[in-house]
């Protein structure tokens, strides 16, 4: 363990002692998942206002290798409506539905991978100056493809009071993704604030690389005071991990005078008929939080570079669109497998282009975030 630790440190190194794999772990569990309790894998709020988003959104042209070394597309959408369907339906949308044979049991799948597909990531965003859009507080709704109006208003800036940036003070757009840890914690059990983590890692580059394919760019902030953020959304059981401000000319926006907010309900519907405790994911999480942004910001060390034993091949060609490939995510159990290969021109191209630096608080400091 560092030298350095502290009470939070110590409490994240706990959790990791506690919850990793062992052989011996793996030879006695003999858990047995309750799929009567099985979580709903889609949130909704009841009684507020419903958005229908735009069906069928064009697809953003751009090659999708373009979008991961950096180069940005173009949104020809005019308006809010058209904008955030675009985005949505390329980073967080429903791309599939598949059945089970043996059972005839239906479920979805969708663009953001998730681990076991049970999906404990939620997209809130808030919107002003939106060109023919309300300002207000919204939820994403996938199985329907709707957003749902929670409060109107500026929370764009009440969301950003939370960071204790003034960096953003611009942006029309800003994201909250949020966790629900018991969707994980009903399969994979105290482990599943691991699998949390990995999964808002998925859902915060779906959204930043959908925004990129369309002239927009994302920076996420992981450094927030959590409650007052949950306390603002009106959190239950979801916790805030990210808040993500877009930026980007391509947006489309119109001169707007905010006056107040007002805060219309809405009930988050019930996933379980019971939701087991998991202490260990309570105490980890509660390591991890902000009591106030004027924390100091913890910056990453530069990574290492290694000693490259291994050449990597030329970038390999390819001119699949983002779109196209992103609509096309399936499951990894539909993954070829057998004798077959990739190539290592094929390798290296992915390999260059998924390892490009991030735009985060946490991965470097907030100069030229907008730039």
């Amino acid at each position: 363990m560092p030298d350095r630790a502290n009470s939070k440190t110590v409490g994240l190194f706990a959790y990791h002692e506690a919850t990793k794999h062992s052989h011996e772990r793996l030879r006695i569990s003999a858990y047995t998942l309750d799929w009567a309790n099985m979580p709903d894998p889609f949130r909704h709020y009841e009684a507020v206002p419903v958005i229908d988003l735009p069906a069928d959104p064009p697809a953003p042209e751009i090659p999708a290798l373009d979008v991961l070394r950096g180069k940005s597309g173009r949104s020809a959408a005019q308006d809010g409506a058209a904008w955030l369907s675009e985005l949505l339906h390329y980073s967080a949308a429903i791309s599939a539905a598949k059945r089970v044979p043996s059972t005839g049991y239906r479920y979805s799948l969708r663009v953001n991978p998730s681990s076991g597909n049970l999906h404990p990531t939620e997209f809130h965003f808030a919107t002003r100056g939106l060109a023919g859009w309300a300002d207000g507080l919204y939820h994403y709704r996938p199985s329907s493809h709707m957003a749902e109006l929670r409060a109107r208003g500026d929370y764009v800036e009440r969301a950003l009071s939370c960071t204790g940036t003034g960096e953003f003070r611009n942006v029309q757009i800003v994201f909250v993704l949020t966790t629900i840890a018991w969707r994980e914690a009903w399969k994979y059990r105290s482990r599943a604030y691991r699998y949390c983590l990995h999964d808002m890692g998925h859902a915060w580059q779906s959204l930043a690389l959908a925004a990129r394919s369309m002239g927009a760019e994302a920076f996420a902030l992981g450094h927030f005071a959590d409650d007052g953020l949950a306390e603002l959304l009106r959190l239950t059981d979801e916790w805030p991990l990210l808040v993500v401000p877009l930026h980007g000319e391509r947006i489309p926006t119109e001169p707007h005078t905010t006056l107040g907010t007002k805060w219309l309900g809405g009930v988050p519907n019930v996933l379980s008929r019971e939701q087991v405790p998991y202490p260990l994911i309570e105490g980890v999480h509660a390591s991890s939080k902000l009591v106030s942004p004027a924390e100091p910001l913890q910056v990453a060390e530069p990574p290492q570079i290694g000693s490259g034993e291994i050449k990597l091949a030329g970038d390999a060609a390819s001119e699949l669109s983002f779109g196209e490939v992103v609509r096309k995510r399936r499951s990894a159990l539909d993954f070829r497998g057998g004798l077959q290969t990739i190539a290592f021109e094929k390798l290296s191209t992915l390999l260059n282009a998924a390892s490009r630096p991030f735009a985060a608080d946490f991965e470097n400091d907030l100069t030229g975030a907008q730039e």
